[in-house]
C-alpha cells in the first residue's frame, strides 16, 4: 500500500499540476497512507499564488506597425519583376522501366528500331570456352614432373627427363624443318608435306612461354571452304529467325537485332570429340589446329515491305570468331603420324608431347581469331 501511494504521489508531482492544487493531492494521499498527520502539512511552497507581476506584456501592435502599400511592395528596379519560378525537374521513376506511350501503354522496343542486346531473340552470351576443364588441367599440370632443360636436349641428357623426352623434343624439331623445307621444294611430293601452319603452332609449342597465337582467320577461310559453308549455314539460320520474329511483331519500320550465337564444335564429325578425321581436307590446318569453338557476332537489320503483300528486305553484317586450347591427350599412346616411313621419322604420340608440357620444356596455349565477313542482304 506504502508503495502505491508512493508511485501515485510521484505520479502527481511529475505530472506538471499546478501551484495549490499539487499540494492539495499531496496532502491527501499522505494521509491515506497511514502516515502521521503532522507530517502531513498541507501548506508549503506550493500555498503561494503565482505572481504575474513578471509575466512579458502582451505583443500588442503598435500603430506604426502597418502593411505596406502596394507601391512599396514593388521591388527595386535592378531586380527582375515577376519572379520567374523554374519548375522542378524529376527524374522520374528510380527504378526504370520501359517508357509508355501518350495513351498509357507501354512502348513495344521494337519501336526503336534497334533491341538492345538483352531485348534481342538472337543475342546469347558466348561465355567462356566450353572444355575449361582442359585449360584448368594443363595449368596443374606444367611442369608437374620436374623442370626440364629449356636448351638443346641430346639423346644421353638424362639429367633433366627421360631418355624418351628428349627424343621426343628431337624429333619435333626434326618435323618443324621437314614441314618447312617442304614448302621450298616446287616437286609434287615435297609440297604435299609442306605444313607452315603447323610448323608454326608447334614451334610456338616447344618455345614454351605458353602466350596466345593469333590465327590468320582470313587465310583459313580461304584454304578451308568448308568451314565457309559451315558459317553460310548458321547465318541462314539466323536470317530466318529475325525475319520470323519481324513477322511476329508486324513491323512498320527497319528494326536492328544485335547478334551472339553460342559457340560451336566444329572440325571434327559430329559426334566425336578427338580423332584423326576432320570435315575439312586441308592437311596443314588439320595438324595445326584440328577442331574448335566458334560463333558469330554482329547485327542484322529487317527492313517492312516496299508495298503491302509483298516480302521484308534484310541487311546481315556478322564477324566470325574461334578459340582454341591446343594441347595434348595425356593418355594417348597412339603414333601422331599414322604413315609407316613418317612413325620411323617421328614415332612420337600425344602422350608423349603432353610429357613436354608437364616437364615444363613445351607449353601449352590459346588459339584465338576473328574476321569480319562480308554483308549478306536479302
Amino acid at each position: 500500500m506504502i508503495l502505491l501511494v508512493a508511485a501515485m504521489v510521484v505520479v502527481v508531482l511529475t505530472a506538471g499540476v499546478p501551484g495549490r492544487v499539487q499540494d492539495m493531492y499531496a496532502s491527501a494521499l499522505c494521509k491515506i497512507g497511514n502516515q502521521n498527520p503532522e507530517e502531513c502539512d498541507d501548506s508549503g511552497p506550493g500555498d503561494d499564488t503565482r505572481s504575474t507581476a513578471d509575466d512579458p506584456a502582451p505583443n500588442v501592435p503598435s500603430p506604426e506597425d502597418r502593411l505596406p502599400t502596394p507601391e512599396e511592395r514593388e521591388p527595386d528596379l535592378d531586380t527582375s519583376w515577376p519572379l520567374t519560378v523554374e519548375p522542378a525537374i524529376h527524374g522520374g521513376d528510380e527504378e526504370g522501366g520501359e517508357e509508355e506511350d501518350e495513351d498509357g501503354e507501354v512502348e513495344d522496343p521494337a519501336s526503336r528500331g534497334t533491341l538492345t542486346e538483352e531485348e534481342s531473340p538472337l543475342w546469347t552470351e558466348p561465355g567462356e570456352y566450353p572444355q575449361m576443364d582442359q585449360y584448368e588441367q594443363s595449368q596443374e599440370d606444367y611442369q608437374s614432373l620436374g623442370e626440364g632443360s629449356d636448351g638443346p636436349c641430346f639423346f644421353w641428357d638424362d639429367m633433366c627427363c627421360p631418355e624418351r623426352t628428349c627424343e621426343t623434343k628431337n624429333e619435333i624439331e626434326a618435323t618443324i624443318q621437314g614441314g618447312r623445307y617442304s614448302c621450298l621444294n616446287p616437286t609434287d611430293i615435297m609440297e604435299h608435306l609442306c605444313r607452315p601452319y603447323a610448323a608454326a603452332m608447334f614451334e610456338h609449342f616447344l618455345d614454351g612461354s605458353g602466350e596466345d597465337v593469333n590465327l590468320p582467320m582470313d587465310s583459313f577461310l580461304e584454304d578451308v571452304p568448308e568451314f565457309e559453308e559451315e558459317i553460310e549455314e548458321r547465318q541462314d539460320r539466323i536470317i530466318s529467325d529475325a525475319l520470323d520474329e519481324a513477322e511476329q511483331r508486324d513491323i512498320d519500320r527497319p528494326m536492328t537485332f544485335p547478334i551472339s550465337t553460342e559457340k560451336a564444335p566444329w572440325g571434327y564429325p559430329p559426334g566425336e570429340e578427338n580423332g584423326t578425321e576432320f570435315v575439312y581436307d586441308d592437311v596443314d590446318w588439320n595438324n595445326a589446329v584440328g577442331s574448335f569453338h566458334y560463333w558469330l557476332e554482329g547485327e542484322i537489320t529487317v527492313y517492312p515491305p516496299d508495298e503491302e503483300g509483298g516480302d521484308p528486305s534484310y541487311e546481315l553484317d556478322t564477324s566470325v570468331n574461334m578459340e582454341k586450347w591446343y594441347d595434348w591427350e595425356r593418355d594417348n599412346d597412339d603414333p601422331v603420324f599414322e604413315d609407316d616411313w613418317k612413325e620411323n621419322i617421328a614415332g612420337y604420340s600425344q602422350s608423349d608431347l603432353a610429357e613436354l608440357h608437364q616437364y615444363g620444356m613445351a607449353q601449352e596455349f590459346w588459339i584465338r581469331g576473328d574476321a569480319d565477313l562480308p554483308t549478306v542482304e536479302g
